[in-house]
């Protein structure tokens, strides 16, 4: 019984009908959309729009760059930066106890004088916390290798998977090479692209490094899962958040930006090597030395593309740190990193909102109250989208707002198309009633007609028809007929004015006339009532008198 109550709501029959149906349609629309690509750079804008809102985290203080920026080149005139000026800037770093340094310059050859290739050789060798980098190779790049010399242990990659439009929104943690073309180039830990032999990124070397230090490890779940203590690593597979065509690797993550222009404090080569820089801004912190100036190209664009035009691009070693920084935030202040929720369940969610709006449109009935109350939820959506997103979770925003609001406008469209059915179906049965009632109208002026005749017959004393002679206003059915009678009567008064009020000048006599004939009728009609009010005093008459009807004719006479 409460089960079958609760199907017989209205709410739940709207439901389980037409917005059942529509919104089905609609988020499948959705759905299938967003599995072809179609709504993948919205929802990747809108990943970027929500970074670009969040609150500027500032610096980290784990990290220090020293950056080779435009005076740096000029000053000392060394462009690229030579290997025994390289070498200078480590042992500085080195006697201020930097706890991880990472090398993003190029020094797969030789640059400056021999000696200093030597003794930058034997710096990096000596200690397993200075990390060099090389680029992988891929099908159109034969990569770039790491100096030779170096302990494979101390090479990480430093590429960066890049978007539509150059946009950097992920970071690899680990990768394989790509097959490098069929020029012929040297083999190097770059360019091995055997499956088995997975390079780490700069990112992931140095937080292991200050990690390990720190007493946390990272370890492997059963199914490949990176964990940092008892920090997951969200991994990145198949269609993850917004992505649907991008192809994803298994080790990455969503690049989680702490800020436009103040991730992390930097400071020229030239500050370090005059002793400008303190030792406390170098302890125990990660040193990245990278390229700063915007001379030498070595620039990436991000999410932060809108926000301002002199923040357009950020360099690559502030990159670097900004993955750094989030690896080091995540395992030990609990920073989250971006997750998103399985494909199943986003499905799901974006059909619900569907029913959501859909239901929305159904329940309410003035249109402009529709449009409000979609675009009210539509902002409650994403301003729940974007709180979340702060906690880390990359919602579905864009199709569930879109699934929204088309299933609220396909509902109202719809609900409309049948109202308007209903009113043409009801127009079309008053139609048809007054019609017949037209049509009747012509056998109640011959009733009517015949009454007046019957009336006349009994002024003027000549006997009526014999069928009229049985007439008894009392029965029932003559009650009824009289009845229909006076509510036609009233009901073709109430027309007539109101055909007045619309018709032409011409036609008001035509309506006059009428208005006098349905008067003189009624005068009738009161008339008939009193001789049968006078036939019910009348006494009834002896054997071998006149008939009734020749005393209801007498009486009327008189």
């Amino acid at each position: 019984m409460v089960f079958r109550r609760f199907l017989d709501n209205p709410i739940i029959r709207a439901v389980s009908g037409t917005v059942l149906i529509t919104s089905l349609l609609l988020a499948g629309g959705v759905v299938l959309a967003r599995q072809l690509g179609v709504l993948q750079e919205t929802e990747l804008s809108n990943y970027g729009r929500f970074i670009r809102w969040r609150p500027d985290e500032g610096p980290d203080q784990r990290l220090l760059v020293v950056g080779i920026d435009e005076n740096d080149i000029q000053s000392r005139q060394e462009d690229p930066l030579e290997d025994g000026t390289l070498a200078d800037v480590l042992e500085v770093l080195q006697a201020a106890q930097a706890r991880a340094i990472g090398i993003d310059i190029g020094r797969d050859l030789p640059q400056g004088p021999l000696e200093g290739r030597d003794r930058l050789l034997d710096i990096i060798n000596g200690d397993l916390n200075i990390i060099t980098t090389c680029l992988m190779s891929s099908p159109s790049f034969p990569g770039v290798p790491p100096p030779e010399g170096v302990s494979p242990d101390q090479v990480a990659f430093a590429d960066f998977n890049v978007d539509e439009k150059g946009i950097v929104r992920r970071a690899m943690l680990f990768s394989v090479p790509g097959q490098p073309p069929t020029m012929p180039v040297g083999q190097h830990l770059c360019n091995d692209s055997e499956p088995e032999f997975d390079l780490p990124s700069l990112s992931m070397v140095l937080a292991q490094i200050y990690l390990a230090e720190a007493g946390v490890e990272l370890t492997a779940t059963e199914s490949l899962e990176l964990v940092f203590g008892d920090t997951l690593v969200p991994p990145i597979l198949g269609r993850f958040g917004g992505y649907s065509t991008t192809e994803l690797l298994p080790y990455e993550v969503m690049l989680n930006y702490r800020s436009a222009q103040n991730s992390v404090e930097i400071v020229s080569i030239t500050d370090v090597l005059e002793g400008r820089v303190p030792e406390e801004m170098i302890r125990e912190r990660i040193v990245l030395i990278g390229y700063t100036s915007l001379v030498t190209k070595d620039l990436f664009t991000t999410p932060y593309l809108a926000a301002q035009e002199h923040v357009r691009e950020m360099q690559g070693v502030v990159v670097h740190a900004q993955a750094t920084s989030q690896l080091l935030a995540a395992a030990l202040d609990g920073r989250s990193l971006i997750w998103a929720l399985p494909e199943g369940v986003e499905i799901l969610l974006i059909w619900l909102w569907a029913l959501i709006g859909g239901t929305l449109a159904f329940r309410i009935r003035h249109i402009s109250l529709v449009w409000l109350v979609l675009g009210l939820t539509t902002a409650i959506t994403w301003g729940g989208g974007y709180a979340l997103f702060l906690t880390g979770a990359w919602l579905p925003v864009v199709p569930a707002s879109i699934s929204l609001v088309l299933c609220g406008f396909a509902t109202t469209f719809v609900k409309q198309a049948s109202r308007q059915g209903y009113t043409q179906a009801l127009y079309e049965l008053m139609r048809g009633q007054l019609q017949r009632e037209a049509d009747q109208d012509t056998e109640h002026e011959d009733y009517l007609s015949a009454l007046v005749q019957r009336a006349s017959t009994i002024r003027t004393g000549v006997a009526p028809p014999k069928a009229a002679a049985t007439l008894d206003l009392n029965h029932p059915e003559m009650q009824t007929i009289l009845a229909e009678v006076r509510a036609q009567a009233q009901a073709d008064l109430a027309r007539e004015r109101e055909q007045q009020a619309r018709v032409e000048p011409a036609e008001v006599p035509m309506n006059q006339g009428s208005r006098q004939k349905r008067k003189r009728l009624e005068a009738l009609l009161a008339r008939s009532q009193q001789v049968r009010q006078g036939l019910g005093t009348a006494a009834t008459p002896a054997p071998g008198t006149t008939s009734p009807q020749s005393d209801l004719e007498a009486g009327s006479a008189e």
